[in-house]
This record gives structure tokens, sequence and C-alpha cells, in this order.
């Protein structure tokens, strides 16, 4: 016996480790889709395309947005490195583009004027994480001279999954902010002891309430029969707001680990050692920092200078080249899959 709330059962990205099963009801996606509709003005006129999978929650509220909007989807299995995918793009007159970090990065490959030139787009859209300032600072200033607007969007699948959205006249200005929380919600942070922050540009964890909040995980077919009340979401993300009230993602609860006692931010590194042009995933198991990389950079250079940031033994710091770095089916990072094949060696 299902429950009569639930209506979707979606997987989150499981990119710190295995993945949940969300609970989500007709009641969640409807105000989370009315939501989306009504910031991005989507109507019967407006053309979409399926870039990413659909089980994946961000592409399952472009559709979701779009069937209630009676607007037209092209559902394609090609892949945006094809040219027939563009080919089809042109052909159905797609007015708007919606992608992951790494969707974006293709396309900067690609040259932003060639993949659409002569298109009349009329809004990307972002999700899935943080793009690198640099490349975000490109598309904004290709977005504003073809009168493209830009939304960097931040969520989960327990929110069904849009949280917040940056309004495209900041996006220069309030670069790399997660924007303000959709409408009828509320958004704020929490310290370590639970206590609401007031003071802008302190950290602390998101915090999320609104009718588009989960009804609870399913680990077994016996959960199906259960519809929680959840209040409040804990995202497990760190950040802080500016004094406009415009929030901003510092890096995940769970990338903080403890070694030997010392608490490291595994985000704080990749930024330190990406300043001094060392492009790295960092991940962390049993009092070992795990370092993997795509270029060609010196093992033990860089095993040295994770060191002197750390305050950590070499002997506990690993470093490796990959071809390139696994991700998971929304083009994430896959963390726990790096930790896996570095244990392996």
């Amino acid at each position: 016996n299902v429950h009569k709330n639930i209506s979707l059962l979606l997987p989150t990205s499981g990119t710190m480790g295995t993945s949940k099963i969300v609970k989500l009801s007709k009641e969640n996606l409807k105000f989370n889709s009315d939501s989306i509709i009504n910031y991005l003005k989507i109507n019967q006129k407006n053309k979409t395309i399926t870039n990413l999978p659909i089980s994946y929650s961000f592409m399952l509220s472009v559709i979701n947005t779009h069937l209630e909007s009676g607007a037209f989807i092209y559902v394609t299995h090609n892949s945006i490195i094809q040219k027939k995918f563009w080919e089809d793009f042109n052909l159905y007159e797609i007015d708007s583009f919606n992608g992951v970090p790494y969707s974006y990065e293709i396309l900067l490959k690609l040259k932003l004027e060639k993949v659409f030139r002569g298109q009349k787009i009329r809004y990307f859209t972002q999700a899935g994480g943080g793009l690198e300032k640099e490349k975000l600072r490109k598309i904004l200033k290709f977005s504003k001279r073809n009168k493209i607007k830009f939304y960097s969007m931040y969520g989960q699948t327990e929110a069904s999954p849009r949280i917040s959205y940056l309004n495209p006249k900041y996006s220069l200005k309030k670069i790399g902010s997660i924007g303000k929380p959709i409408k009828n919600t509320q958004m704020w942070l929490e310290n370590e002891n639970n206590t609401k922050i007031t003071e802008p540009y302190k950290k602390g964890e998101i915090i999320f309430k609104g009718k588009n909040i989960f009804v609870g995980y399913a680990k077994n077919i016996k959960d199906l029969q259960h519809s929680e009340s959840i209040k409040v979401l804990k995202t497990g993300d760190i950040g802080f707001f500016d004094k406009q009230k415009f929030f901003y993602i510092t890096g995940r609860k769970n990338r903080i680990c403890k070694i030997f006692g010392t608490r490291i931010d595994l985000n704080e590194l990749e930024l330190k050692l990406k300043k001094i042009k060392f492009d790295v995933c960092c991940v962390s198991k049993d009092n070992n920092i795990f370092a993997a990389y795509t270029k060609n950079y010196n093992n033990k250079k860089l095993q040295k200078l994770i060191s002197n940031f750390t305050r950590q033994s070499t002997n506990n710091i690993f470093c490796e080249r990959f071809k390139s770095l696994p991700r998971n089916k929304s083009n994430k990072i896959d963390f726990s899959k790096i930790i896996k094949l570095m244990n392996n060696d």
C-alpha cells in the first residue's frame, strides 16, 4: 500500500556516498513547478530540450514546468557534444538551455558564439553546483551581448528541487550567489549550536522551509506506506549571506573532515591549491587525504603542498592522476568513486 501522498520517487545525486530515495508528493511538485513558471515566465510559446537525464530532479523540473504550461519539449537521446543535437536545437527553434556546470564547460569549449549563432534564446538556467567564476563571467558577458537572461539556481532533490535563484539583473554584481529563496518560502543560516545567524558574512548551514520539502526517505518498500511532515530541510550546505541578503555557498558540511583531531575543510583546501595553479579534487577517509587530478602535476610537490596547508604527514596524503574524474548521472564529480578507485590502489 503506497501512501496517497507519494507521487514520485527520485534518487539523490549521491556524490558523497550512496544515494537516497526521496519521496515527493503532488503538492511538493506543484508548488515548485508553479514557482519556477512564475519567475521564468514559461508559457505555451516556449520550447525546451532534454539535454540531461530525466531521472535527474533538475531536468524533471524543466519537463514538469513545460508540461504544466502547455509548452513544447523536444525529447532527445543525443548529447550536447553531438552535431545532431544542435541541428535539432536549431530546427525546432528551442528558446532555452538548462544545464549543470559541466554542460556549460562543454559549451565554452564548443564556443558559445558558434553553438547559439542566429538563435533567439530567452534564457539560460544553471543548477547542480557552482561554476568557476572565470567561466561564469564569460557566459554572463555572452548572455548580456545577446540579450539572454542567465539564471543561477540552487536546489536539492529533497526540495522538489528548487530552493533559490539569482535574478539575472544581479548576475554580474552578485556573481557566484545562489540568490534569494523562491516565492512563499524561507531560507536562513544556523551555526553548529542550531542557533539562527543574523550577521552578514558569517558562515553557517543553509536551512530551508517551504511546501516543496519532501515527505521522507525510502530505504525499502515498507517506507512507501508512510508520508512524513518535515518542517524544515537541513541542506548540509555551508554558506553566508551579504548585507542585501543574497546567499552564497562555500562548501558542504560533509566535506569538512577531522584528521587526527584537526578540522579540515576540503573545499577550502581545493581553493588554496587552485590559487597556485593546482586544479585538484580532494576527498578524505580514515585519516587520509586523497587528491585526484587530470593534469600532469608533480606528485611529490603536490603532496608536500597539501601537507603544508593541512599540517598533516605526507604518509597520510595520496595523489593520483586520472584520465578523467568520475562523474554521476547529473555530471557532478563522484567523490565516493574517487575514494574507491584510490583505495584499490
